[in-house]
Protein backbone atom coordinates (compact mmCIF):
# COMPACT_ATOMS: atom_id res chain seq x y z
CA UNK A 1 0.00 0.00 0.00
CA UNK A 2 2.91 2.35 0.36
CA UNK A 3 3.67 2.36 -3.66
CA UNK A 4 0.15 3.14 -4.27
CA UNK A 5 -1.94 4.06 -0.83
CA UNK A 6 -5.66 3.86 -3.25
CA UNK A 7 -7.58 1.02 -4.93
CA UNK A 8 -4.74 0.87 -7.59
CA UNK A 9 -2.68 -0.87 -4.14
CA UNK A 10 -5.41 -3.15 -3.10
CA UNK A 11 -5.51 -4.78 -6.78
CA UNK A 12 -1.08 -4.38 -6.11
CA UNK A 13 -1.86 -6.68 -3.46
CA UNK A 14 -4.08 -8.99 -5.71
CA UNK A 15 -1.31 -9.34 -7.88
CA UNK A 16 1.42 -10.10 -5.04
CA UNK A 17 -1.09 -12.68 -3.42
CA UNK A 18 -1.98 -14.46 -7.36
CA UNK A 19 1.67 -14.45 -7.87
CA UNK A 20 3.07 -15.79 -4.76
CA UNK A 21 0.37 -18.29 -4.69
CA UNK A 22 0.85 -19.64 -8.37
CA UNK A 23 4.86 -19.41 -7.42
CA UNK A 24 4.45 -21.63 -4.59
CA UNK A 25 2.45 -24.10 -7.11
CA UNK A 26 4.89 -24.10 -9.05
CA UNK A 27 7.78 -24.93 -7.43
CA UNK A 28 5.96 -27.59 -5.19
CA UNK A 29 4.02 -29.45 -7.77
CA UNK A 30 4.98 -27.86 -11.20
CA UNK A 31 1.33 -27.09 -11.36
CA UNK A 32 -0.03 -23.14 -12.54
CA UNK A 33 -4.09 -23.80 -11.97
CA UNK A 34 -5.92 -21.99 -14.80
CA UNK A 35 -8.19 -20.52 -12.29
CA UNK A 36 -5.83 -18.72 -10.73
CA UNK A 37 -3.85 -17.10 -14.32
CA UNK A 38 -7.58 -16.68 -15.26
CA UNK A 39 -7.90 -14.93 -12.15
CA UNK A 40 -4.66 -12.68 -12.41
CA UNK A 41 -5.32 -12.03 -15.92
CA UNK A 42 -8.66 -10.11 -15.41
CA UNK A 43 -8.09 -8.30 -12.31
CA UNK A 44 -5.04 -7.07 -14.37
CA UNK A 45 -7.08 -5.68 -17.11
CA UNK A 46 -10.13 -5.03 -14.38
CA UNK A 47 -7.18 -2.29 -12.95
CA UNK A 48 -6.33 -1.35 -16.32
CA UNK A 49 -9.39 1.08 -15.65
CA UNK A 50 -7.42 2.77 -12.54
CA UNK A 51 -5.18 4.52 -14.88
CA UNK A 52 -5.04 6.29 -18.16
CA UNK A 53 -7.66 5.32 -21.43
CA UNK A 54 -4.69 3.68 -22.94
CA UNK A 55 -3.55 1.30 -20.06
CA UNK A 56 -6.22 -1.05 -21.11
CA UNK A 57 -5.40 -1.79 -24.29
CA UNK A 58 -1.36 -1.87 -23.84
CA UNK A 59 -2.28 -5.10 -20.93
CA UNK A 60 -4.79 -6.68 -23.61
CA UNK A 61 -1.93 -6.55 -26.11
CA UNK A 62 0.45 -7.93 -23.15
CA UNK A 63 -1.75 -10.68 -22.51
CA UNK A 64 -1.74 -11.88 -26.13
CA UNK A 65 1.95 -11.35 -26.71
CA UNK A 66 2.75 -12.97 -23.41
CA UNK A 67 0.42 -15.82 -23.83
CA UNK A 68 1.48 -16.14 -27.64
CA UNK A 69 4.93 -15.61 -27.17
CA UNK A 70 5.46 -18.47 -25.02
CA UNK A 71 2.97 -20.95 -26.41
CA UNK A 72 5.08 -20.83 -29.73
CA UNK A 73 8.16 -21.44 -28.46
CA UNK A 74 6.54 -24.56 -26.22
CA UNK A 75 5.46 -25.97 -29.94
CA UNK A 76 8.40 -25.11 -31.88
CA UNK A 77 10.46 -26.84 -28.63
CA UNK A 78 8.03 -30.35 -28.68
CA UNK A 79 8.10 -29.98 -32.84
CA UNK A 80 12.10 -30.07 -32.86
CA UNK A 81 12.72 -32.50 -29.80
CA UNK A 82 9.44 -34.74 -29.45
CA UNK A 83 9.30 -33.98 -26.00
CA UNK A 84 7.92 -31.22 -23.59
CA UNK A 85 10.50 -28.32 -22.64
CA UNK A 86 7.36 -26.25 -21.43
CA UNK A 87 4.75 -26.69 -19.16
CA UNK A 88 1.40 -25.83 -20.52
CA UNK A 89 0.42 -23.33 -17.56
CA UNK A 90 3.36 -21.34 -18.12
CA UNK A 91 2.43 -19.27 -21.69
CA UNK A 92 -0.91 -18.70 -19.41
CA UNK A 93 0.78 -16.74 -16.43
CA UNK A 94 2.94 -14.64 -19.22
CA UNK A 95 0.25 -13.94 -20.70
CA UNK A 96 -1.51 -13.18 -17.40
CA UNK A 97 1.42 -10.77 -16.34
CA UNK A 98 1.32 -9.07 -19.52
CA UNK A 99 -2.31 -7.96 -18.73
CA UNK A 100 -0.92 -6.77 -15.67
CA UNK A 101 2.48 -5.01 -16.82
CA UNK A 102 1.66 -4.26 -20.30
CA UNK A 103 3.39 -5.95 -23.73
CA UNK A 104 6.78 -3.35 -23.16
CA UNK A 105 7.67 -5.02 -19.66
CA UNK A 106 7.55 -8.58 -20.70
CA UNK A 107 11.22 -8.59 -21.92
CA UNK A 108 12.05 -7.76 -18.94
CA UNK A 109 10.01 -10.78 -16.49
CA UNK A 110 11.55 -13.11 -18.86
CA UNK A 111 15.11 -11.55 -18.41
CA UNK A 112 14.28 -11.93 -14.49
CA UNK A 113 12.85 -15.02 -14.82
CA UNK A 114 15.72 -16.28 -16.40
CA UNK A 115 18.00 -14.90 -14.03
CA UNK A 116 16.65 -16.00 -11.47
CA UNK A 117 16.51 -19.79 -13.10
CA UNK A 118 20.02 -19.60 -13.63
CA UNK A 119 20.63 -18.31 -9.98
CA UNK A 120 18.11 -21.18 -8.81
CA UNK A 121 20.33 -23.95 -10.71
CA UNK A 122 23.63 -22.92 -9.67
CA UNK A 123 21.93 -23.00 -5.83
CA UNK A 124 21.26 -26.54 -7.00
CA UNK A 125 24.65 -27.58 -8.43
CA UNK A 126 26.37 -26.06 -5.20
CA UNK A 127 24.10 -28.22 -2.58
CA UNK A 128 24.80 -31.17 -4.84
CA UNK A 129 22.07 -31.84 -6.84
CA UNK A 130 22.34 -33.22 -10.44
CA UNK A 131 21.42 -30.09 -12.99
CA UNK A 132 21.28 -31.68 -16.46
CA UNK A 133 19.30 -30.70 -19.25
CA UNK A 134 16.48 -32.75 -17.80
CA UNK A 135 16.14 -30.95 -14.96
CA UNK A 136 12.57 -29.39 -14.61
CA UNK A 137 12.64 -26.31 -13.17
CA UNK A 138 9.87 -23.95 -12.30
CA UNK A 139 9.58 -21.16 -14.80
CA UNK A 140 6.26 -19.94 -13.87
CA UNK A 141 7.86 -19.29 -10.27
CA UNK A 142 10.49 -17.49 -11.69
CA UNK A 143 8.19 -15.32 -13.68
CA UNK A 144 6.44 -14.64 -11.12
CA UNK A 145 9.19 -13.83 -8.52
CA UNK A 146 10.58 -11.25 -11.49
CA UNK A 147 6.88 -10.26 -12.53
CA UNK A 148 5.78 -8.34 -8.60
CA UNK A 149 9.29 -6.29 -8.56
CA UNK A 150 8.48 -4.87 -11.97
CA UNK A 151 5.02 -3.62 -11.04
CA UNK A 152 6.06 -2.47 -8.05
CA UNK A 153 8.68 0.21 -10.07
CA UNK A 154 6.32 0.84 -13.08
CA UNK A 155 3.76 1.93 -10.27
CA UNK A 156 6.38 3.85 -8.71
CA UNK A 157 7.29 5.40 -12.57
CA UNK A 158 3.38 6.11 -12.80
CA UNK A 159 2.77 7.81 -9.20
CA UNK A 160 6.09 10.05 -9.52
CA UNK A 161 8.00 8.48 -6.43
CA UNK A 162 10.82 7.75 -8.19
Amino acid sequence: MYVDPGLGGLFGAIFGWLLLTLAALDAQHHWLPDRLTILLALSGLTASFLGNESDFLNRLIGGIIGFGTLLLVRLIYRKLRNKEGLGGGDPKLLGAIGCWLGWSALPFVLLGAGLVGLLAAMTMHMRGQEVTPNTALPLGSFMAVSAFPLWIVQTMVDTNLF
